[in-house]
């Protein structure tokens, strides 16, 4: 895959910019956003505000951030790149992989899992976890101990309606490693960060970026915004949200994942995903 340009930013103000600069402007806005506007292999680092209030400094394309749930692509991207090398199959069930969870869930498969529409209550709305979160947010229990909040009967039958559940991604992330008998942010840098260059993706388990970072901030106006950067562990999101990434990273990995999800050799009813390519 050739190589990424550096994103460079915008020069003279466009309609995205200006639009940016709005958002920025709204009381109750974030204090700094990004975009990369990327044509062929030419990337444009788009930006207004800052990444940190503190100090004013300006989003960079190499400037770490929590990626919260978009780190569901990522696991995504991890259980396909299996699928492709038939290590797992999107018919592979909960009490297949993981017999150790609920007997409830045990019919639910990938697929489900993947679309959210698998029926498994999410760990992150009960009482259990606020309460375990409250008592030690810089130190998360193992991803198993997360699903534990949510151990109870299914919110409807699997496959029929999509009901977003951070549960889902945690299932994917331990049915990869009860595949592989390895790590599952062994099997993101293995399956993703590396084949696509991603020098400064990674799944974290405590509360530390690497630095330069992007803050972020909860808004509520008119208290001027609170940084929550370090208010919790990634742990307690691990495949669900925990990953941290960057602008530039980002941006090469939907692109890469993108390209690669919609083979057109694909066979029907299933992704091709290349382990070797994604």
């Amino acid at each position: 895959m050739r190589a990424l340009r550096r994103p460079v930013p915008s020069k003279a103000p466009t309609p995205l910019d200006r639009a940016l600069a709005r958002l920025v402007r709204h009381a109750d806005g974030p204090p700094g956003i990004a975009v990369i506007v990327q044509r062929g292999h030419r990337a444009v680092l788009h930006r207004a505000g800052t990444a940190n209030v503190a100090t004013g400094a300006p989003i960079r394309r190499f400037d770490s951030m929590r990626l919260a749930s978009v780190a569901k692509a990522f696991s995504g991207a991890v259980a396909l790149s299996l699928v492709a090398d038939g290590r797992l199959s999107l018919g592979d069930t909960v009490g297949r992989r993981l017999p150790g969870l609920p007997r409830a869930w045990s019919k639910v498969t990938l697929r489900e899992l993947l679309q959210h529409t698998s029926g498994i209550p999410d760990f992150s709305l009960t009482e259990a976890f606020r309460k375990a979160l409250e008592k030690s947010p810089h130190k998360a229990p193992r991803p198993v101990v997360l699903l534990s909040f949510a151990f109870k009967r299914l919110n409807f039958t699997p496959g029929s309606r999509y009901e977003y559940s951070n549960s889902d991604n945690i299932v994917v992330g331990l049915m990869v490693q009860a595949a592989t008998g390895k790590s599952y942010e062994g099997q993101l840098r293995e399956r993703v960060s590396a084949p696509l260059g991603l020098t400064r993706t990674s799944l974290p388990r405590g509360t530390a970026l690497p630095a330069p970072l992007i803050h972020g901030y909860a808004v509520a106006p008119p208290q001027p915004p609170i940084d929550v950067t370090h208010l919790f562990a990634a742990g307690w999101a691990w495949a669900s949200g925990g990953v941290a990434s960057t602008p530039r990273d980002a941006n090469a990995f939907i692109r890469g994942y993108a390209r690669h999800h919609h083979q057109p050799r694909s066979p029907p009813g299933t992704v091709h995903v290349p382990a070797r390519q994604l």
